[in-house]
């Protein structure tokens, strides 16, 4: 049942359809691909040699179903007869569309395994099949072996044991992106405030630079310590964080658990770290940051609340009942075991974000409070149908209204 909830109750395999049922007890892969995507016509060959390989060897045991984002039924048919496995139908474009969303299909090709129960070994299963083509099915490495055991600084070698019970944060960073060499110093003013509080903090460098040269140099400027660049396991450590592009700061707990893994804005606008670990909230403001409850607003669509010509007490109204509404509605998705739907924040001063996000959705700033649910994974907006003022009582009825359909996707202006 579990495949059928998530792929429906039918799959094309070749010219027939099939039950989606014949996949209960298999390892299955999610093959986001398209006949127009070169680096796509590149990686199935590949896929389908390894499958056939692996089928051969254990029949039964896996599967592949290929989501398609071509373009057309003619496109996907001449791609589709390439491919020895299954399908989601053409013209469940709804479906194929909830499965980009859920699984966070940011490029194709993409590749994902899941277990017999429908939970997600990995996102990446196509470097497995490039590189690691006998690891199947890729269970990601704990991220303490990725880390490894010793670490250089200033003050030498310093062990996993001398970091028990500290909480850890991961910079990824390299000499050569400007960014990267525009916040290492507000890194090293926060960690130096830290530091002189507490000891049960450090920072760990892991380092995207090209050359050891290139990071001798680097490193030469950081307070704290780093894998070292001969370490073998950067590349991987990266991956399995998630790290999609430099500076990225990533804390984790005692335990060696994700606590915010986005933390680069928190340390610009808390460089004293009062509010260090900064556990995500159910409710943020796109001032301090751009992810809620640990989902990029890139990803879920995010309710959001421009405040910034209220005044302070308006505002301080504002958000405390919209964080009810957040904290509520987060709760609620935690006791269901589902992962977060929609997104909460607020705006409450004007940034080159809130700007670029009103622009997006035809929204003029000024004095009058509005609220927008952004929809990025859709390429556009649900725009606000609460009414003429904008209430706590008129966001629950506008979240009601975006769940239940009612308010169509408005397509972003690039005007």
């Amino acid at each position: 049942m579990v495949f059928q909830d998530l792929l429906g109750s039918e799959l094309k395999k070749g010219n027939q359809t099939i039950p989606t049922a014949e996949l209960d007890g298999k390892i299955v892969g999610l093959y986001f691909s398209a006949h127009w995507c070169p680096p796509c016509k590149m990686f199935t060959p590949q896929l389908a040699q390894w499958y056939n390989k692996f089928n051969s060897e254990k029949p039964g045991e896996f599967e592949v179903v290929f989501v398609s984002s071509d373009k057309s039924d003619a496109q996907f048919n001449e791609y589709f007869e390439e491919m020895p496995w299954c399908a989601i139908p053409f013209e469940k474009d709804d479906l194929r569309r909830a499965l980009g969303r859920k699984f966070k299909c940011q490029g194709i090709p993409f590749f994902v395994i899941l277990d017999s129960n429908g939970e997600m070994v990995t996102d990446n299963g196509r470097e497995g099949v490039m590189e690691e083509p006998n690891s199947f099915p890729w269970h990601p490495v704990p991220i303490t072996e990725l880390l490894g055991s010793e670490f250089i600084g200033a003050g030498g070698t310093t062990t996993t044991p001398d970091l028990s019970g500290k909480t850890l944060g991961i910079y990824f960073s390299a000499h050569w992106c400007p960014p990267c060499r525009g916040f290492t110093p507000k890194l090293v003013d926060f960690y130096n405030n830290m530091k002189s509080k507490r000891d049960d903090f450090e920072i760990i460098f892991v380092s995207r630079d090209r050359e050891q040269s290139q990071f001798d140099e680097y490193f030469g400027e950081m307070p704290w310590l780093a894998v070292p660049y001969t370490s073998a396991s950067r590349d991987k450590l990266a991956k399995s964080m998630g790290v999609r592009g430099i500076p990225s700061f990533q804390i984790l707990d005692a335990d060696r658990k994700v606590i915010n893994k986005d933390a680069r804005m928190r340390v610009e606008n808390d460089l004293q770290g009062e509010g260090f670990p900064w556990p995500p909230q159910p409710l943020e403001d796109l001032s301090v940051d751009t992810t809620c409850m640990g989902y990029d607003i890139n990803d879920v669509p995010a309710l959001i609340v421009f405040m910034e010509g209220a005044d302070d007490m308006d505002q301080q109204t504002l958000t405390t009942g919209l964080n009810e509404i957040a904290t509520k509605y987060a709760e609620a998705g935690k006791e269901k075991g589902k992962e977060q739907t929609l997104l909460f924040f607020t705006a409450k001063a004007s940034n080159r974000i809130t700007s670029q996000i009103q622009s997006l959705c035809g929204i003029q700033p000024g004095a009058d409070v509005t609220a927008v649910i952004v929809n990025c994974p859709e390429g556009g907006c649900h725009k606000w149908s609460g009414g003429d003022e904008v209430t706590a009582d008129s966001i629950k009825d506008f979240v009601a209204k975006f769940e239940s359909g009612e308010i169509p996707v408005t397509p972003f202006s690039r005007g």
